[in-house]
């Protein structure tokens, strides 16, 4: 070894090299930070609303779930910058492993997760109604079968947690609002 260079630090990330990168780092932790206030956020409010038997409106949790997915593509993003890093002998091997690895997991996961959420989105339809004279919103599950619950108003993002009235309209995929 020349120097005493022969120490680990310097066989995988240079000190110089480490300097020069440390905006990556730091958006890499500011983004996993975030992802942890969102999903810290989002438990909590959801234990708060349950305490007074409501819970978010479908749209909300969606939007919540694409803000949650876009956050981690983010991070897994910054986390492949952070491997470009690597620079040095065997470190050529992590670079390479960890790059593959985490775009095929962020590519899976994407995938999915955009699939599901989709799904998730296309299945159930909002919309306000009166009924009895009461401002109710009904939520429109149309999938296989035609099933639509009603719920009490609260606001644009929150709503009852039970559902006051049950209706089943049969088979079909259509919004039984709608066909008038």
């Amino acid at each position: 070894m020349k120097g005493g260079k022969g120490n680990i630090a310097t066989l995988i990330v240079p000190i110089n090299g480490f300097k020069k990168q440390n905006g990556r780092v730091k958006f890499t932790l500011i983004t996993l930070l975030l992802i942890a206030a969102v999903i810290f956020f989002a438990i909590a409010s959801s234990l708060i609303l349950g305490a007074f038997r409501l819970t978010y409106r479908h749209w909300v949790i969606s939007v919540g779930f694409f803000l949650l997915l876009l956050l981690v593509a983010v991070f897994s993003c910054g986390l492949i910058a952070c491997l470009q890093m690597y620079k040095k002998r065997f470190a050529v091997l992590i670079h390479t492993v960890g790059t593959i690895v985490l775009l095929a997991a962020v590519g899976f996961g994407f995938f999915f997760g955009c699939f599901i959420s989709l799904f998730y989105t296309a299945s159930i339809e909002e919309q306000m109604v009166e009924r009895d004279g009461t401002k109710m919103l009904a939520e429109v599950s149309a999938f296989l079968d035609v099933d639509v619950y009603y719920y009490d108003y609260k606001n644009w993002f929150v709503r009852s947690e039970k559902y006051r009235i049950h209706e089943w309209y049969g088979d079909g995929g259509y919004n039984p609002f709608k066909m008038n």
